[in-house]
């Protein structure tokens, strides 16, 4: 409109042409305007800063504008599930998200939110620990035994479902020891 474009092409001697801009006006529709919102559960521990899961947060914004929704998130602290807070937000979620972590610290709370997303039938994704979660959810549910669970977390767990690699059963610090992106 402001002819920019025109004047960018011909200092670089390209041939002008009219842009078909319709693609880009429905993403602009889709982002601006969508037709339904849709509530997702982010379970994790470090909830209160929200750049923790910023990846995460950035992909579901923009499967939303794919999916011309408009994406709710309800932060939701695993430790606090495991107390018996942050359950009244469940009820209204339309999927439950457990990002990757580290530590024990607030797993049994995101296994908790993975077996009520079973239960009631709601989407789960399940990201690195996450998936893992699920697993160990699965497993307890499967052999009806709250047993099942990581090496990571019980070394002497008689159901591991989840092993740590040979070359890292010496590590004691399992956080920071992956290059996750520029940040």
């Amino acid at each position: 409109e402001t002819g920019l474009a025109d004047l960018v092409l011909e200092k670089l001697r390209l041939p002008a042409s009219l842009p078909d801009l319709a693609e880009w006006r429905n993403l602009i529709t889709r982002l601006t305007a969508p037709k339904t919102s849709i509530r997702i559960g982010l379970v994790g521990k470090y909830v209160e800063l929200h750049d923790a899961y910023m990846s995460v947060r950035e992909a579901l914004y923009h499967a939303g504008i794919s999916n011309n929704r408009q994406v709710e998130i309800i932060w939701i602290h695993s430790g606090d599930l495991e107390k018996g807070k942050g359950w009244e937000h469940f009820p209204t979620l339309d999927g439950v998200v457990v990002p990757g972590g580290f530590g024990y610290r607030g797993i049994e709370g995101k296994v908790m939110a993975a077996r009520w997303a079973r239960k009631h039938q709601v989407p789960y994704l399940g990201l690195c620990l996450g998936m893992q979660v699920m697993c160990i959810e699965f497993a307890r549910h499967l052999l009806q035994n709250d047993e099942p669970n990581s090496t990571e977390f019980d070394a002497n767990t008689e159901y591991p479902i989840i092993s740590l690699m040979p070359d890292q059963h010496e590590m004691t610090d399992m956080g920071g020891t992956m290059r996750l992106g520029g940040y």
